[in-house]
């Protein structure tokens, strides 16, 4: 079985899908990459059993006959990156985050041209925030956002910024904190499954794995909550 899914929930998807082929003898294919990436490929041409997307994308799919069903799968925020150890800076405020930003010796980011869900939106909001081109010379771009949390965390950039459950994947970085309530974007990641598939069962079976109370805990230690599931 294959799935293209958003790098955002690899940190359940993948050993939950390694789990599933060990119980079911399944061979799993598992194809992880930003959420505009993903969507790029499908609309090429790739077909999959299951797509990992937000829900922008996935109607999109589903509107073309490409996907179908939802299921939402959990719900993620946006935090600060900062070296484990490293003093939390206070960001607690619209003002006091762009201050942090603007202090900043230098800053790791997701290149929104890679089509991220978190570095499309960061980008768009330090436009907004009129600071883009102040602290453009100290960016430094990342191809996804493991790789921005993992320039913190080897001491490449004093902070970083992208979905919390990319920051607790990686060892070295830590979650300084969520982005100041009026600035946070949260994100909602829902499964669908490929029309053209000939694993339907399979494929809803191992969603409905993804949903079960079993994973629950390992959802939220990757920093999601499900409120669908409450």
């Amino acid at each position: 079985m294959k799935i293209l899914s958003a790098l955002a929930v690899k940190e359940v998807v993948e050993p939950a899908g390694e789990a599933f082929a060990q119980e079911t003898g399944k061979a799993f294919d598992n194809v992880f990459a930003p959420v505009g990436a993903l969507q790029g490929r499908i609309e090429a041409g790739e077909t999959a059993d299951i797509a990992i997307l937000i829900p922008p994308a996935l109607e999109k799919l589903q509107q073309e006959g490409i996907l179908t069903g939802r299921w939402d799968l959990g719900r993620v925020g946006i935090g600060v990156a900062i070296r484990e150890g490293a003093p939390r800076p206070d960001f607690s405020t619209p003002e006091s985050f762009r201050q942090m930003l603007l202090n900043a010796r230098s800053i790791a980011l997701t290149d929104p041209g890679v089509g991220g869900t978190a570095g499309i939106y960061l980008a768009g909001l330090l436009e907004r925030m009129g600071i883009a081109a102040t602290i453009k010379p100290k960016v430094q771009w990342q191809k996804n956002g493991f790789l921005t949390a993992q320039a913190v965390a080897q001491g490449e950039a004093e902070l970083g910024m992208t979905q919390f459950s990319e920051i607790v994947a990686v060892k070295g970085a830590v979650i300084a904190g969520p982005l100041p309530e009026p600035l946070q974007a949260v994100t909602t990641y829902c499964a669908g499954i490929f029309t053209a598939s000939k694993a339907q069962d399979t494929a809803r079976a191992f969603i409905d794995k993804l949903l079960s109370p079993t994973l629950h805990a390992r959802w939220k230690a990757a920093g999601f909550d499900f409120p669908q599931l409450k």
